[in-house]
Formats: structure tokens, C-alpha cells, sequence
């Protein structure tokens, strides 16, 4: 088209300039001569004077109206130049956004079509219960079906009628993405004026993507409501497919006890634990179908059945939506246990207290100036503390707290790295030196659990030992009993706030401090909640922040959240 303008605008341009142009010269030159013998002719007399008159004035008119019809051809012709050149500016906008709407097009064509393969790809890899749902050709075919069944005509030729209800279809999605997509160029329109197809190319960058959202979720809508007479409709209802795939009521019976047996939890519980720890599984089992137990269709009634022999608790089988009728569900839940009732998970935790002393044992040597590689953490964060579920053993629990309580277990801030840290002396080649067991006292007891902390859980035993044997007079015995009073003066102001004299991790510590006096003879026999602790006046201050890493404190707060410091 712009070759015609351009051919037409130069044919015109010659046509005004060398042709029109040369006309209207002439047609003046000769209006002027007429003029000019009219003149002339006034001034003479003469018997015939009226008529050559009237002759010459009707030459004169005849030339002027000869300039003005070349006048007109000529300014008609550069009045046209102008035009045609406007309409070839005006195709050029138009050619530059239809460019950017066949762009667009294009563009979500190709994602679509990448992302309808892709789906498709995963349709066709499906397996359920080992059964092949679909291949790309069922998938063709359903698609090919829809299209061919929207008409509701009679067309023998399967060709045609797809072609016809591809067309309505698009016809009517068409009508229903204008329709809902208007809101994204309205900042832009004129008063009344409706959003078209090609309206497309005006909506911005930034707003494009919800245009192509509008479009997924229509077409999509429009497959999830496909006709009841379509093989989406019909194929897609799982009862019927299920029904079809095993006729046999042994094979059926079989598939929905396969379907059971997979959906439990692949996590296997000990069975020995609940017996022991006073745990009560609690399984559950649920189906979904549609129709759930009260289905209407013959097909989904029959399945049905089958479900409730295996699903048997109330209300066992869940009803679905239609729009979920290709849909089967299976769900095990169990509940009521703990992570230490995980079958296996001994050995994980003997797996994990083997890299935990190993780690230990490292920054151990660090600590000394030694070299040493830090076996790499098996935590994604970094110094994350993996608190250990499993009960600690009571005998490491009771020596913590009584070396606590004796002052032989303490907790000091390392001058080099000034962080607070669990120590205890020992002797080393001949020398006395502090060895670092663990960051806060709860720490301490997972420590001495683990198989490379043996050795110090070997030499705290020996020096509490060796206190005990020096004990042998009374005064001794009294001093040590002096300094477990002592620690239960103070824990008890720790507890203050949490409880006082009931705090269950009070209690537990005076039971053990009871059971190491009477074992060792330290004083009275003393029976349970025999041990006076006399109230001690407490200082209303509460630390707001930890003084080893600055963390905001809780009222109340024993210990540290961020770093486990004990807050004093």
C-alpha cells in the first residue's frame, strides 16, 4: 500500500507541477488578452459594437473559468500529495503496533505453547498405583473431542466440526478476556470507548503479564466446564475410568488396597516405645471421591463400596468437588508420638554425637593453640545447638548439677575469645589446666553423654571421688553439705520468678542433691522435701540484655536465648 500512495503521490505531484501548472499559465494568459480587447473595443464606436461586445465577454469568461478549473485540478492534486502522505505516516504507526502486537502475540503464544508441552510431558510421565494415566495421543484426542463437541452440531466431517468449534470457542473467549482485561488500559482510553483486540499493543510492560493471566485463567476455566457430552467430562471422571481399566471386582478390590498400603507414612514408628514411654498412637485414615459417601452416580457408588472396607472410621471417605472427579485420595496421618519413638533414630543419634565429640574435641584443641580441622557442621546454620530429645542419662544429670553445686564444675569467660564457657580443672602432664566442656549447663550434660567425652566424664567422677574419701571427719562432711545447702539457697532465687519452690527443674535438682546426701552420708537421713531452704531476699533488678552477647531479655529469662548464656 505504501508503494500505491508512493507511485500516486508522484504521478500527482508531476501531473500539478508540469501539466495543471503549465494549464492554468496559459488559461491566465489568455483571460488577460480577452481582458485587453474588451478593453480596447469599449473605447471604439461602431454599428456591430454590441455584438463583438458581447462575443468577446463571453471569450473572456470562458478563459477565466478555464484558469479556475486548473486552479482546481492543481490545488485538488497537491491537497492529495498531502493527504496521501499523512495516510502513509498513519500506516507506519499502524504497521509499528501491529508489529508490537504480533510481538506480543507471539511471545505469549510461544510461553503458552512451552508450557503446554511441559504439562503435557508430566501428563504423560504420570503413574499412579503404577498405572499409566495418559499418553499424548489420549491427550490429542481429548483436546480434538472438546473442540469438535462445542458446536452441538451434526457435522459428519470430524475435521470441520473442530474447525467450527475452535472458532466458536475462540469467539467466546475472546469476548470473555476483552471483557474482564478493559481495567488494564483504562488509565489510557477515551471517554466510552471499548477495549479491542488490537488494544493489546496499549497496555504497558508491567501490566502484560496480567493480560496473559486473564487469558490462562479463561481458557482454563473454560476446559474445567467442559460440556457434559465431551470425553473431558467423561474421561476424566476417575470412577468410570477405574471402572473400565479393572471390570473384575478382584482387580478393583486389589488397586484400592494397593492405594491404601501406599499412602501410609513411610516413616516407621517403633512399636516398643509406646509401651514403654506411655505413648498412644493415634492413626487416621481418610479417602476422597466424589460424592464422597453418599455419591449419586453408579459408577462412583461402586467405588464407593470398595473405599469404605479399607477406609472404616467415621465419615472415612471425603467428599470432592466435580471439578476434582479425576481425583482419588488417600491420606495416613499418625499422631501421638514423639521424635524419639522414630524407628531408627538410635543410630542416628549415635551418628550425630559422633561428629558432636569430634567437634568438641577440635575446638578443644583450638582453644589450646593446637591445630585441629572443625569437621564440617551438619546444620545449615552455623552454630546452631541441636538439643537432644532423648532423656539425658540421670547419672550424668545428677553429676552435673552436684559438681555444679561443689563448685568443681563452674562457668567462666575465656579471655580469648570472651565468651562464656562451662569449665572444670584438671591435671595435665603435671600441670593444672581448665578444660572446656560446653557453652551453658544444659549443654554440659549433652557433652559428657557423648563416647569422645567419656574421659571427662571419667575424671569429674574421680575428682567428686577423691573429695568424698578426703571427707571423713565430720567438719569435712559438713562443709560439703554446707555448700549444697548453699546452691539451693541460690537456685531457689534463680527460680524466683518461675515458680519458686515448685519449679519441676528446682525439684529435680533438690532430689538429686537429697539422694547424694544420703548416699554419702553428709548429714541426717533426709526424706523427700526434707531439705529446708530458707527464703532469701531477692533484688527486684532483672537483666534486660545478656551480658555475653547483648541479646533483649524476657522477665524471667534463666538463660539465653540467642547464645544460652545462664543470665545472672
Amino acid at each position: 500500500m505504501e508503494r500505491v500512495f508512493e507511485r500516486d503521490i508522484q504521478q500527482m505531484e508531476r501531473e500539478a507541477e508540469k501539466t495543471w501548472s503549465k494549464v492554468e499559465t496559459g488559461a491566465w494568459k489568455q483571460y488577460d488578452e480577452a481582458l485587453s480587447r474588451l478593453d480596447e473595443l469599449s473605447r471604439r464606436w461602431g454599428l456591430t459594437k454590441q455584438s463583438q461586445m458581447n462575443q468577446e465577454c463571453n471569450a473572456t469568461l470562458e478563459n477565466l473559468e478555464k484558469a479556475l478549473n486548473t486552479i482546481l485540478e492543481r490545488k485538488s492534486r497537491v491537497i492529495a500529495v498531502e493527504v496521501l502522505r499523512h495516510l502513509k505516516e498513519f500506516i507506519e504507526q499502524l504497521k509499528s503496533q501491529l508489529n508490537k502486537w504480533q510481538m506480543r502475540v507471539a511471545r505469549s503464544r510461544a510461553n503458552f505453547q512451552e508450557r503446554a508441552n511441559k504439562e503435557a510431558n508430566q501428563a504423560d510421565a504420570l503413574n499412579i498405583v503404577g498405572i499409566k494415566m495418559f499418553s499424548r495421543e489420549d491427550l490429542n484426542q481429548l483436546y480434538d473431542n472438546f473442540l469438535a463437541n462445542i458446536v452441538n452440531s451434526n457435522e459428519g466431517n470430524i475435521i470441520n466440526a473442530e474447525a467450527k468449534g475452535k472458532e466458536q470457542l475462540c469467539e467466546q473467549l475472546t469476548s470473555q478476556i476483552l471483557s474482564k482485561s478493559s481495567p488494564l488500559w483504562e488509565g489510557s482510553r477515551q471517554a466510552r470507548q471499548e477495549f479491542r483486540l488490537l488494544d493489546l499493543e496499549k497496555i504497558s510492560e508491567i501490566q502484560y503479564p496480567d493480560f496473559e493471566k486473564e487469558v490462562y485463567e479463561v481458557a482454563y476455566n473454560s476446559i474445567l466446564d467442559a460440556p457434559k457430552n465431551t470425553k473431558l467430562y467423561t474421561d476424566m471422571d476417575v470412577c468410570q475410568q477405574f471402572l473400565r481399566e479393572f471390570p473384575q471386582t478382584v482387580n478393583q478390590r486389589s488397586q484400592i488396597e494397593q492405594l491404601f498400603d501406599q499412602s501410609k507414612p513411610l516413616i516407621q514408628l517403633d512399636k516398643n516405645i509406646p509401651q514403654n514411654s506411655g505413648f498412644n498412637y493415634i492413626p487416621f485414615a481418610k479417602a476422597g471421591l466424589l460424592g464422597g459417601d453418599n455419591p449419586t452416580e453408579d459408577s462412583a457408588i461402586k467405588l464407593s463400596a470398595i473405599l469404605k472396607q479399607y477406609f472404616t472410621g467415621e465419615n472415612a471417605v471425603a467428599p470432592l468437588t466435580t471439578r476434582e472427579r479425576h481425583k482419588i485420595l488417600s491420606v495416613h496421618e499418625i499422631g501421638g508420638f514423639s521424635l524419639r519413638c522414630l524407628l531408627g533414630i538410635k543410630k542416628m543419634r549415635q551418628a550425630y554425637q559422633k561428629w558432636r565429640g569430634e567437634r568438641v574435641i577440635a575446638e578443644r584443641k583450638k582453644l589450646r593453640g593446637q591445630q585441629a580441622d572443625i569437621p564440617s557442621s551438619v546444620h545449615i546454620q552455623k552454630d546452631l545447638v541441636f538439643w537432644d530429645f532423648i532423656p539425658p542419662d540421670p547419672t550424668v544429670e545428677g553429676l552435673v548439677v552436684i559438681m555444679r553445686a561443689l563448685e568443681m564444675l563452674r562457668e567462666e569467660e575465656n579471655q580469648n575469645t570472651k565468651q562464656f564457657a562451662i569449665c572444670y580443672s584438671a591435671e595435665v602432664r603435671g600441670e593444672k589446666e581448665k578444660i572446656t566442656l560446653a557453652a551453658n549447663w544444659e549443654d554440659t550434660v549433652q557433652v559428657l553423654q557423648l563416647p569422645d567425652c567419656r574421659n571427662d566424664k571419667k575424671a569429674l567422677e574421680g575428682q567428686l571421688e577423691e573429695l568424698l574419701d578426703q571427707a571423713q571427719t565430720p567438719e569435712a562432711k559438713q562443709k560439703i553439705r554446707k555448700k549444697l545447702d548453699s546452691y539451693l539457697e541460690q537456685r531457689l532465687q534463680d527460680f524466683r520468678k518461675q515458680g519458686g519452690d515448685d519449679n519441676p527443674r528446682y525439684l529435680r535438682e533438690k532430689d538429686i542433691i537429697r539422694d547424694f546426701i544420703n548416699k554419702n552420708k553428709l548429714g541426717e537421713f533426709l526424706e523427700k522435701n526434707e531439705i529446708q531452704v530458707a527464703p532469701t531476699p531477692v533484688s527486684e533488678f532483672t537483666p534486660k540484655f545478656c551480658h555475653r552477647c547483648g541479646a533483649k531479655l524476657s522477665p524471667g529469662t534463666r538463660f539465653c536465648t540467642s547464645c544460652g548464656a545462664q543470665i545472672r
